[in-house]
This record gives structure tokens, C-alpha cells and sequence, in this order.
């Protein structure tokens, strides 16, 4: 089975923050199956994209199934899988990552989990069971990836100009005036197309989550707007962004946009 790009659609019901990042690649661990009498390796839980950075790939973990081994030992969107039964994921593709941390019911794995918000690395011990309603039953190549698919992320602070140079010609500077805890502004300048009109504009993005506990006890994060409102909308450029801390955040993207790059912040008022 190849890459499946609607594979977020399809996990844990019950993961309410989601977030897809740019030159990122969607894996879920699986579950221990019965199918046609040869049992599926399982996993714990969790829902994992490869996030392509500029100091290195990371295995990021973006959404838990509650009730889950995951869940029972406190993994959470956004913290880092620095390293699976002592390998550092760093060096490893998204597919080999699952083929680690896949095993039969009841055996263990270790993971070194990174929690950059808090500033701490653990090492935390898991084992394998059966996750109810994983709608996965494939094996760990399904998340063989091709490069042209995988999305790319981009660090911005304020003032910093991001200039995106489209493969249809057109041209776009962004430039954040304002970073928040929760929200952030910028404002933006496109042609459209070679020798076309310069459009203008200004944009808020958010990411505010809500916090509860669910029925199983696992705590959960739900975005106070919409997922529109994580997309940075400049002319005919959409970017997913996230906030990284109160001064910058990041920028994701496919690489079939075009050259993304950052320039000096007197840049934006030149010409596109």
C-alpha cells in the first residue's frame, strides 16, 4: 500500500487538536489486529508527523487517543519523540519510526520525549495493547513518503519578511508586526502575476486551545475558532502557521509552492 494523503481524515476520532504542519508526514502506531488468523503489530495511541526543520527532522507527536498508553503516560500534542529504544529518530525516516515503536501486545518500548513548552527530556516506558476505534491496519510502509509530498516549516520573528516567490510567477512578501501568546498579526504585498498590480493587505492568525478532561480522564485540546484560523491568507498564498513562543512562530508549506525564504525587514517595501 502507498502513501495515503488523507490520512489524517481518518485517525482517532477522539484527537480534537490536529494540526497538520507543511512539510509534514502523517503516521499513526497501530493496533494489534486479527486479520485473516495473522495478528497486525499494535502501538499506543498517538499520532505522529515527521516536521522537516531547519536544525533537523523531528518526530512530533500531534494528537493522543484517550484511554490510551499514550494518554496514561501523559504524551501530548507538540512534544518531541527525540529517540525510540535508544535510536535518535533524527536519523530516521517516518516509516522506520513506526516499524520501532510497532510490536505485539504486550511488549514494551522507551521513548525519549522532549517537551520543549516545558523544557524538560524524559524517558518514559510504554507497552503496547490494542487501541480502540484505530481505523489502521497497514503495514509501516504505508508511511514511505515521497519527498516532493513531504512539508517544510520555516521560523519567523517579528519584523522578519517572508518572501515567496510562487512556481506561477507571482511574488509575496509577509512580514509579522505582532507576536502574542495565543495570536499574532502580519501584513502582506503580492503581484499576482509578472508585470500584474501590487495587492495589499493585513491578517490575524490564532491559536487558542481550550483545555477539559474527557470520559476516560485524558486531557484533551480543543481550538477556541476554526482551522481557518491557523492559515496565514496573503494574495493567492496560504501558509499554516503556529506559535512557537510570545516573539515567533512557524511557517509550513509544501515545496511545490516555490522558493520560501526569509529576508531583512526593510524588504518589504521593495518592489515584488
Amino acid at each position: 500500500m502507498g502513501y495515503y494523503p488523507d490520512l489524517s481524515n481518518h485517525l482517532f476520532g477522539d484527537i480534537t487538536r490536529m494540526k497538520l504542519t507543511p512539510n509534514l508526514v502523517i503516521s499513526t502506531f497501530l493496533c494489534a489486529l486479527a486479520a485473516y488468523g495473522q495478528q497486525v503489530p499494535c502501538g499506543i495511541g498517538a499520532l505522529v508527523v515527521v516536521t522537516h526543520r531547519v536544525e533537523g527532522d523531528r518526530l512530533q507527536i500531534m494528537g493522543v487517543a484517550s484511554n490510551s498508553p499514550a494518554a496514561r503516560a501523559g504524551l501530548a500534542v507538540g512534544q518531541i519523540i527525540r529517540a525510540i529504544d535508544g535510536m535518535p529518530t533524527m536519523s530516521l525516516k517516518l516509516a522506520d519510526c513506526v516499524r520501532r515503536i510497532q510490536g505485539q501486545v504486550g511488549t514494551k518500548v522507551v521513548l525519549e520525549v522532549e517537551d520543549w513548552r516545558r523544557g524538560w527530556t524524559n524517558a518514559v516506558e510504554l507497552t503496547r495493547e490494542i487501541v480502540p476505534d484505530d481505523p489502521l491496519s497497514v503495514g509501516a510502509d504505508a508511511y514511505e513518503v515521497p519527498q516532493a509530498q513531504k512539508r517544510k516549516s520555516l521560523s519567523v520573528t517579528t519584523n522578519q519578511v517572508v518572501r515567496v516567490a510562487s512556481t506561477n510567477g507571482a511574488i509575496t512578501f509577509i512580514q509579522f508586526t505582532h507576536f502574542g501568546t495565543t495570536n499574532a498579526s502580519y501584513r502582506w504585498r503580492s503581484r499576482p502575476v509578472p508585470g500584474g498590480t501590487v495587492r495589499s493587505g493585513t491578517g490575524v492568525v490564532l491559536e487558542d486551545y481550550e483545555s477539559h478532561i474527557d470520559a476516560y480522564g485524558a486531557r484533551q485540546l480543543t481550538h477556541r475558532g476554526s482551522r481557518d484560523d491557523l492559515f496565514v491568507k496573503a494574495g493567492s498564498v496560504r501558509l499554516e502557521w503556529s506559535s512557537s513562543s510570545p516573539t515567533n512562530g512557524w511557517l509550513y508549506y509544501y515545496p511545490s509552492l516555490g522558493n520560501v525564504e526569509i529576508l531583512a525587514s526593510t524588504a518589504f517595501d521593495s518592489e515584488p
